[in-house]
């Protein structure tokens, strides 16, 4: 199930309704790691075609990159990355530097650099 895709098994094992426990307002109940994960399992529910994703560690990254390799390899996914193994299945990576646009990588079977010219 959704629970065993995202690794929440161990998270809900202790609630008494499992999924359909209650997440309070700020999401205090959780660790912030098992909120981003609560919500990709929401993503996986509803098949959405666009996921805007930000990682919050390198355990949570882990699992969701597997789940976005295979569950969602034909939507649009906007990843905020902060490692490189992160963005190492994307087909364009963006390098923004204090809101300015460094350069795109264009991966298609190889990396190709394409700097942009300051205006």
């Amino acid at each position: 199930g959704i629970e065993d895709m995202c690794l929440l098994n161990e998270a809900i094992s202790g609630l008494p309704y499992l999924l359909d426990s209650s997440v309070s307002n700020e999401g205090e109940n959780w660790s912030m790691g098992q909120c981003q994960l609560f919500c990709l399992g929401r993503f996986l529910l509803k098949r959405n075609r666009i996921l805007v994703v930000d990682s919050i560690d390198s355990a949570t990254d882990a699992i969701l990159q597997r789940v976005l390799r295979h569950e969602f390899s034909e939507c649009t996914v906007i990843n905020v990355a902060h490692r490189v193994p992160t963005v190492i299945d994307s087909d364009m990576v963006m390098v923004l530097s204090y809101v300015k646009l460094l350069f795109l990588l264009y991966i298609a079977g190889h990396l190709k650099l394409s700097p942009i010219s300051p205006k």
